[in-house]
């Protein structure tokens, strides 16, 4: 997602896979699977400045990757598109982009990210989500933790509600609809208060989402590419 810091991160992540596990096979599997996925995705070297992964990308090429895949795009205009990691967590989910920055997903909430400057270091919250059991509002309360400048970090309460707004809207992600029910998600403490939306199709997968990243960030907009 961030261009400018896009071979330093690169390099980063490179390193940091071999550094994570022991086989050396699986090592060279996790590289190849990135420089493959980043040719399919990347910028054109010949391009410079802010590229739109829109004029990059097709529902010809999403399909052609036959992983699950996100698009994500910040207020800047900045964007990217990311694969799933292969060694998920098992309550989330990270989403990695070929220049090594992740967003960590649980059941499409924002719980984490890397690479992006201001990062959201990681989120607690009371609600254990499953969208198609949630009928009625639902109050919880969430924890965001930012890492600040000395590597300390700056953690915000949160008491955040959400609720079902509307069964049935149709989306339309790079040329393929999907039916989905819209969540809203209100969160506020004594300072400032934010919303999130969600598109959530009948098998529980959050098709598209705009969700709060931080006051320095802002929000998140989210695509959920594969079929």
């Amino acid at each position: 997602i961030m261009e400018i810091v896009r071979c330093k991160i690169l390099v980063f992540f490179i390193f940091f896979i071999s550094a994570c596990s022991n086989s050396q096979e699986m090592d060279t599997g996790e590289i190849k699977f990135l420089k493959s996925f980043e040719r399919l995705f990347d910028t054109p070297k010949h391009l410079g400045g802010l590229i739109d992964a829109r004029d990059l990308i097709s529902r010809e090429k999403i399909d052609q990757a036959q992983v699950p895949l996100l698009f994500a795009e910040l207020e800047t205009g900045q964007n990217g598109t990311l694969y799933k990691y292969p060694d998920e967590g098992v309550s989330s989910t990270t989403w990695l982009g070929v220049d090594g920055a992740t967003i960590t997903l649980q059941n499409g909430l924002l719980m984490a990210t890397r690479g992006m400057g201001h990062d959201l270091m990681g989120s607690k919250t009371s609600l254990n989500i499953k969208w198609s059991a949630l009928v009625n509002k639902t109050s919880y309360d969430r924890q965001l933790s930012y890492l600040m400048e000395g590597n300390s970090l700056s953690v915000q309460l949160f008491n955040c509600s959400i609720l079902k707004t509307k069964s049935r809207v149709i989306i339309e992600n790079f040329d393929i609809k999907f039916v989905t029910a819209h969540f809203e998600e209100v969160c506020s403490n004594e300072y400032f208060t934010f919303k999130n939306d969600y598109f959530v199709d009948k098998d529980d997968i959050v098709r598209r989402a705009n969700v709060f990243h931080s006051q320095v960030i802002g929000n998140i907009y989210i695509e959920r590419l594969d079929r």
